[in-house]
């Protein structure tokens, strides 16, 4: 096997798309996590969306998607979603430069549920706006959480042409602490959420060098302007995991963490639950 250097990797990544805003695919007007954010205070009709246009699929499957998920949580998680109409391109992230690098999630303040764009096509670029998956979360908690259901869900049928994106509504378990009062600018962050390799294939992760390991840690990602560094550690010697394991904690900090203006810890990653990440910031640029 190749060995591969995870910063290395990082600033090949970052390079190519630094100036993506990803705060545009963040709602800056969140309403977080309180007792009583319920499904009964979402809005009857989504941004006042124009109900004469094509309204998401929604498909309900407690195996696929799980079961018991929290209302509330998942409200949390909606309400994070922009209502922004600019017809925006979507694509893999190492197919290509996108607006938005797929994948790409929204996560709850406690960390309980996420709604993640899928491609349910094979296209090598999508459109959709921010609205549609806005208005495709809004449809999945009100037929996903009906009638007594707790279920996870998807829905397709989003943007226009070639239908080829959905939106999957989950619960997650993540191990996230957060700490410290101030954290890096989430712009910075973003840069690496944005770039960072997010491939499903299972990597082993190392202190050894070896024929063997995929990635030696430690190691990090920095973003480019030096701000917001993700170092990625083991508490033992290697550990398997794939980089979208990785990447998904990396989002949990940034949405349960950075989103309040703190920096955090995301530990119990891999096949192991060896690996941590912590983000944090270069304190003497700011």
């Amino acid at each position: 096997m190749v060995f591969i250097s995870f910063f290395h990797v990082s600033l090949f990544f970052i390079s190519l798309k630094d100036s993506f805003a990803m705060n545009r695919i963040h709602n800056p007007n969140t309403t977080f996590l309180t007792s009583n954010l319920t499904l009964s205070s979402l809005p009857i009709n989504p941004s006042g969306a124009n109900t004469s246009l094509t309204l998401p699929t929604v498909h309900c499957d407690g195996v696929t998607y799980r079961s018991n998920l929290l209302s509330a949580s998942c409200a949390d998680a909606y309400r994070t979603i922009p209502r922004t109409t600019k017809l925006l391109t979507f694509g893999d992230r190492e197919d290509g430069d996108f607006e938005v690098p797929l994948p790409y999630r929204w996560v709850s303040s406690d960390g309980l549920c996420i709604f993640e764009i899928a491609k349910i096509a094979d296209t090598p670029v999508a459109y959709a706006t921010l609205r549609d998956f806005e208005r495709a979360a809004f449809m999945l908690l009100t037929t996903c959480f009906a009638d007594g259901r707790t279920e996870g869900g998807i829905a397709g049928n989003l943007g226009p042409g070639v239908l080829s994106l959905g939106l999957i509504m989950t619960s997650n378990r993540q191990n996230v602490q957060c700490t410290g009062p101030t954290g890096p600018p989430r712009d910075s962050c973003y840069s690496i959420i944005a770039t960072m390799p997010a491939l499903k294939e299972q990597q082993l992760f190392s202190r050894s060098p070896g024929g063997h390991v995929n990635v030696r840690i430690p190691d990090s990602f920095e973003s480019q302007d030096g701000r917001c560094i993700v170092t990625l550690d083991t508490i033992g010697r290697e550990d398997i995991a794939t980089w979208y394991e990785v990447w998904a904690a990396v989002m949990a900090v940034d949405d349960m963490c950075m989103r309040f203006g703190r920096v955090g810890k995301a530990m119990e990653i891999g096949a192991f639950r060896r690996l941590f990440l912590e983000i944090n910031f270069h304190v003497g640029l700011f």
